[in-house]
């Protein structure tokens, strides 16, 4: 579950970085405008949302699944790949 204040924090470190990659200051009282306005978009909102819960999911995988490296043949590859 990805909370409001997760998305909003979020967006507020996503549009801080964008401006500061091209070297402009944005002032708190700007930065909370563009939140506000990002949130305004649905789509956009649907967007974070998505972006955060997956964030979320792969961590819990991360957390709960190993991986086993094996080694194999090519002629294995493509045979367990079609199968």
């Amino acid at each position: 579950r990805v909370s409001p204040e997760e998305a909003r924090d979020h967006v507020r470190a996503s549009l801080r970085e964008r401006y500061a990659q091209y070297g402009i200051p944005v002032e708190d009282a700007m930065l909370e405008s563009l939140v506000e306005r990002t949130f305004q978009n649905e789509e956009e909102v649907k967007n974070v949302y998505d972006l955060l819960f997956e964030n979320k999911l792969v961590d819990v995988v991360k957390e709960n699944c190993s991986i086993e490296t094996k080694g194999l043949s090519y002629d294995e590859f493509l045979h367990m790949a079609q199968h």
